[in-house]
C-alpha cells in the first residue's frame, strides 16, 4: 500500500513538474541552436530556433513535436524573453520589437531582456525605446561603440543615432541617480569612478561634434564640465572637456550680438581654464584650431608657435601653421615650414605632400618635380598632388608623363573633377591629342 503512494505521489510530482522541465527543454533546445548560429553561422539552426520561440510559423505538416504550444508560463518568462530577445536581435523585426515591447511592459523582461530589447528597438528605428532601455541596462558604452564604429566606416547617420541614443540614456541615467527616480542603474555600477562618467560624457560630446549635432554636442559637454567638477579625471581628459566645448561653442550659429559676447566670453574662459592646467605642444595646438574656428588668425599664429616650441615634432601643428601662413598668401613660408616639419619627421606623407605641392606653387617646375615624383611615390590620395605632378610635366613638355600622372591620380581619387578635367583635355573631338 505505502509502494503505491509513493508511486502515486511521485507521478503527481512529475505531472505537476511537467510543464517546467518542458520550458526548460524547449528553451535549452533555443539556446543551444542559437550558439550554433552564432558559431557556424548556420541559418537553418537560427530558422529552427526562431521557430521553438515562435518568431517562425512552424511549417504545415510539421511533427507535433517541433516546437512547443505558445502559451503559459513558457512563453511568457523572463528565461523565454532572454533567449527570445537574444534571437530577435539576429533577426530583428516589427513583430519581435512589438513582442518585447509589450513584455517589458508586463514587467517580464529582466536586465539582459531590456538589453535585447533595446538592441531589437535600435535596430527597427525606435530610438526612444531604445535609449530608454540602454538607459536601464547602463549599456551606454555600447551605444559609444557603435557611433565610433558607424563614424569609421562612413555612416554618419547611423552614427549620429547612436550618439544620440547614448546621450540620451546616460543624461537620463545621471538624472535618474541625482532625482532618486527612475529605474537607471547608479554611476556606481555604470563607472569604475566618478571620472569615468566625465570621460564617457566627453566620448559622446566629441561624437556629436563630428557628427553635426553641435547643440547636442553643448548639451553633452557641459554636463561634462559640471562632472568634472565634482571628480575631476586626469589632467589632460580635463582639458579635453575644455576644449571640446569650446569647440562646439564655436560652432554653433549665434545671430544676437548680445548672444555672440557672450559665447566669446565664455570661450576665452574655457581656453584659460585649459591652458592654466598644463601649458603643453598639444593644449596649445586644440588653443589654435579653436582661435581659428572664431577668426582669431593672430591669436592662432601666437598659439601655433608656441605649440612647436614645446613640441617640434608635432606633426599636425607644423601642417596647421603651413596652411595658415598658405592661407594668408605666404607660400614660400608655408613651404619652408613643410620642411621643417620633414627634418624632425621625416618620411611623414602629409608633410611631403604638403611640401611637394607648395614648392610646385613657388619654385620652377624642374625644381618642384623631384619632391612630386617622391609625394606620388606613398600612398597618397590626394589628387591635387597629381594635378600638380602633371602640370609641372606638362610645363616640361612631357605630355605622356603628364596623362600618366594625370590617370594615376584619378585611379587612386576616383570621381575627382581637377583630374578629370585635365584628362578630358587630351581628347578633343577632333581625336587630335593636347598640344
Amino acid at each position: 500500500m505505502v509502494k503505491w503512494i509513493a508511486v502515486a505521489v511521485m507521478g503527481a510530482f512529475l505531472l505537476s513538474a511537467w510543464p517546467v522541465l518542458a520550458h526548460l527543454y524547449w528553451l535549452e533546445q533555443a539556446g543551444s541552436l542559437l550558439d550554433r548560429n552564432i558559431v557556424s553561422g548556420d541559418a537553418d539552426a537560427l530558422v529552427r530556433a526562431e521557430r521553438i520561440l515562435g518568431l517562425q510559423p512552424v511549417p504545415d505538416g510539421a511533427p507535433a513535436h517541433a516546437a512547443p504550444p505558445q502559451s503559459g508560463s513558457f512563453a511568457d518568462s523572463p528565461d523565454y524573453w532572454r533567449t527570445y530577445g537574444a534571437l530577435a536581435a539576429r533577426a530583428p523585426s516589427e513583430a519581435a520589437f512589438d513582442q518585447l515591447e509589450a513584455a517589458q511592459r508586463r514587467g517580464r523582461l529582466d536586465r539582459m531582456g531590456g538589453l535585447w530589447l533595446g538592441e531589437v528597438a535600435a535596430a527597427t528605428g525606435h530610438w526612444d525605446v531604445a535609449a530608454r532601455e540602454y538607459g536601464r541596462v547602463g549599456a551606454v558604452n555600447l551605444l559609444a561603440e557603435r557611433g565610433d564604429e558607424a563614424a569609421a566606416a562612413g555612416r554618419a547617420e547611423v552614427a549620429a543615432q547612436w550618439y544620440e541614443t547614448a546621450a540620451a540614456s546616460l543624461l537620463s541615467a545621471i538624472e535618474a541617480e541625482r532625482t532618486g527616480h527612475g529605474e537607471s542603474p547608479s554611476s556606481q555600477e555604470l563607472f569604475d569612478s566618478g571620472s569615468g562618467q566625465t570621460i564617457l560624457l566627453l566620448r559622446i560630446g566629441r561624437g556629436l561634434l563630428r557628427s553635426g549635432l553641435t547643440a547636442s554636442a553643448i548639451r553633452v559637454l557641459e554636463h561634462a564640465e559640471t562632472e568634472l567638477r565634482v571628480d575631476p579625471p586626469g589632467i589632460r581628459d580635463q582639458q579635453a572637456v575644455h576644449f571640446a566645448l569650446a569647440e562646439a561653442l564655436a560652432k554653433a550659429p549665434v545671430t544676437d550680438p548680445r548672444a555672440a559676447h557672450d559665447r566669446e566670453a565664455r570661450i576665452e574662459t574655457l581656453l584659460d581654464e585649459a591652458m592654466t592646467a598644463e601649458d603643453t605642444g598639444w593644449a596649445r595646438l586644440q588653443e589654435a584650431k579653436i582661435r581659428l574656428l572664431t577668426g582669431q588668425r593672430a591669436g592662432a599664429l601666437r598659439a601655433l608657435r608656441a605649440s612647436l616650441r614645446l613640441d617640434p615634432k608635432s606633426v599636425e601643428a607644423n601642417l596647421t601653421l603651413g596652411e595658415l601662413l598658405e592661407a594668408d598668401g605666404l607660400l614660400s613660408l608655408a613651404r619652408d615650414q613643410y620642411a621643417q616639419g620633414l627634418d624632425v619627421a621625416p618620411g611623414d606623407v602629409r608633410l611631403l605632400c604638403a611640401w611637394a605641392k607648395a614648392s610646385y606653387a613657388t619654385m620652377d617646375p624642374a625644381l618642384a618635380l623631384p619632391r612630386l615624383r617622391e609625394a606620388a611615390a606613398t600612398t597618397t590620395r590626394d589628387p591635387y598632388v597629381f594635378v600638380a605632378l602633371g602640370n609641372a610635366l606638362l610645363a616640361l613638355g612631357d605630355q605622356q608623363g603628364a596623362r600618366a600622372a594625370y590617370t594615376e591620380g584619378l585611379r587612386r581619387a576616383p570621381g575627382a573633377d581637377p583630374l578629370r578635367s585635365r584628362l578630358s583635355r587630351f581628347a578633343r573631338p577632333s581625336g587630335r591629342s593636347l598640344q
